[in-house]
């Protein structure tokens, strides 16, 4: 009986033994997939809130550079310019030093025709010698025989550099010229009137005569090219007859000398078809002066005599 239980326990062994070792097949199950399928996405759905147009980023207006100037020292640089702000023109005149280290806004102002003479600017007219003044003057823009002459000014003030201060001087005229000590300012205006001596200390004003009347010409009278003496104390001027008739700049010209103390006025030219104006007074007695052809020359200060430049 023991012998028969063994025996069973043996047999069970075997089979089980035999179950556990016994290789297991790997089945595959065929799945069918579609070609060339792919599985959807979901879809995207993007919702915005309302934002303001961004405002349109304009650049600042760009100035158009009228006049510039540079002073002696080459330290201050004077600018007029024209800008259009909110749709207005304006004509502004700036100083400054050292490249802006020191800015003076002098003028800024609305830009006004004013027919026939068209725009006035504010423009630089002369720096002093010992560096405090900033001369501008109010020069037009219009056309015609007496347009745009950089000598010309319906104003004469006077910056100054160092507290930015600007204080009225003349009235100016259509031809002005500081004399070399800075202490007369001597101006003309056209041929209406005789020309204006200045001092620039005490404001004296002194008008003389007119010397030559457009009526005994017969043509249109001009008054140019004031030039002063080394010293200061003397000047000539130009009458010049026929301007504005376009082919020549005169038919003919009077040159005038001024002696500032006396008040005296003299001819050195009278009627001279050559068309002579004084260029610069070189010495005291030498003025070199140009014809209307361009030829340079040297002229007499005291007796108006011509001689050759050698």
């Amino acid at each position: 009986m023991k012998f028969l239980q063994v025996w069973i326990i043996g047999v069970l062994s075997f089979f089980f033994t035999t179950s556990c070792t016994s290789p297991v097949s790997n089945v595959v199950i065929p799945v069918e997939t579609p070609a060339n399928s792919s599985t959807p996405l979901a879809t995207s759905f993007v919702t915005s809130t309302p934002v303001a147009p961004t405002p349109e980023v304009t650049s600042p207006p760009t100035p158009i550079i009228v006049y510039e100037s540079i002073s002696p020292n080459s330290r201050w640089a004077a600018t007029t310019s024209r800008i259009i702000v909110n749709g207005e023109e304006r004509s502004i005149l700036k100083v400054s030093n050292d490249d802006g280290k020191v800015e003076w806004e002098v003028e800024n102002k609305p830009l006004i025709e004013e027919p026939p003479t068209g725009f006035w600017f504010p423009v630089p007219f002369h720096w002093s010698e010992d560096g405090k003044y900033l001369y501008f003057a109010h020069r037009a823009s219009g056309d015609g025989c007496f347009g745009g002459n950089q000598h010309l000014g319906k104003d004469l003030q006077r910056l100054n550099l160092a507290t930015g201060e600007v204080n009225d001087i003349s009235s100016g005229g259509t031809y002005m010229a500081i004399s070399p000590d800075e202490k007369y300012l001597a101006a003309v205006s056209y041929a209406r009137e005789g020309i204006k001596l200045q001092n620039l200390e005490n404001g004296d004003l002194n008008v003389l005569d007119l010397v030559i009347q457009q009526e005994n010409v017969g043509f249109e009278l001009d008054q140019r090219y004031i030039t002063w003496s080394p010293d200061s104390q003397s000047l000539v001027f130009v009458i010049m007859a026929g301007v504005c008739d376009g082919t020549v700049e005169s038919y003919f010209n009077w040159i005038v000398r001024v002696d500032i103390y006396s008040l005296s006025q003299r001819f050195l030219t009278e009627k001279n078809e050559q068309g002579l104006v004084p260029i610069s007074w070189i010495e005291q007695d030498k003025i070199l002066v140009r014809d209307k052809d361009g030829i340079l020359s040297w002229m007499n200060a005291s007796t108006g005599a011509i001689s050759s430049i050698e």
